[in-house]
């Protein structure tokens, strides 16, 4: 049954690309539309024996701690998320930063189910893109598994690595509050530099760090203050230099 269905979806989007022409921005407007359909008929066939909503049962943390575990939102919500080769543009889930793991909702919305990590490839929610370093790939200097933030995709490429943990705040109303993290790299010679200040920033630019130290002082911009803004308009301003 799997195969008959995966196999007359895989004919129709085919046809439908095969008719259409490959420069048009028309045709690709279409071709999206029609990828997104398939998609969703492709959901709505299988229903909850479809592989993205195969995993174990998300369970909830203690009620008791203050905050949310997941990245920006408290629930579930919709996203673009790429598992095991196939692209779901409309799905609800979530990321948990305590455990790393993407939480999807069932297809009835019942409940929420963990996914395999192994099988995602990557993900947006709203205007965040993550990664998973592929391990046939090296990513020299990302030694943690999981998945990391794209803040610059430009040739000084710029990721984060960001969690939670679960800290006890001792006279504190309620102690256990879920407390946020993030480390940033920079894309640099092949191997991505860890970046924890002002300084490991300008060394990273050396050949070019006079230029980069006024820049972030004439744009009044300061690791310590903002440290995303920084990182990204920094390696904006040295990949103008460089190219």
């Amino acid at each position: 049954m799997f195969k008959s269905i995966t196999l007359l979806l895989l004919l129709f989007f085919l046809s439908f690309q095969t008719g259409m022409g490959q420069n048009s921005k028309e045709d690709s407007i279409s071709l999206s539309r029609a990828k997104n359909y398939t998609i969703q008929f492709f959901l709505q066939s299988m229903k909850e024996t479809s592989p993205v909503y195969q995993g174990r049962e998300f369970i909830a943390y203690d009620k008791n701690i203050m905050g949310s575990p997941f990245f920006l939102n408290t629930e579930p919500v919709e996203g673009i998320l790429e598992y095991n080769g196939i692209e779901y543009p409309k799905i609800l889930f979530a990321y948990d930063l305590v455990s790393d793991k993407v939480v999807i909702k069932n297809f009835t919305n019942e409940y929420m189910m963990v996914a395999a990590s192994e099988k995602i490839r990557r993900f947006n929610l709203g205007n965040h893109s993550f990664f998973r370093p592929e391990p046939d790939v090296t990513f020299r200097g990302l030694n943690d598994t999981g998945f990391y933030e794209i803040l610059y995709p430009g040739k000084t490429m710029i990721v984060a690595k960001k969690s939670k943990k679960v800290q006890y705040y001792q006279g504190e109303d309620i102690p256990y509050q879920f407390t946020f993290y993030s480390r940033y790299f920079i894309y640099d010679q092949e191997v991505f530099r860890e970046v924890g200040s002002q300084k490991d920033l300008i060394s990273v630019y050396k050949t070019k760090d006079n230029e980069v130290r006024k820049f972030l002082r004439t744009e009044k911009l300061h690791f310590k203050k903002n440290r995303e803004e920084t990182l990204v308009e920094s390696a904006k301003f040295y990949d103008q230099l460089i190219k």
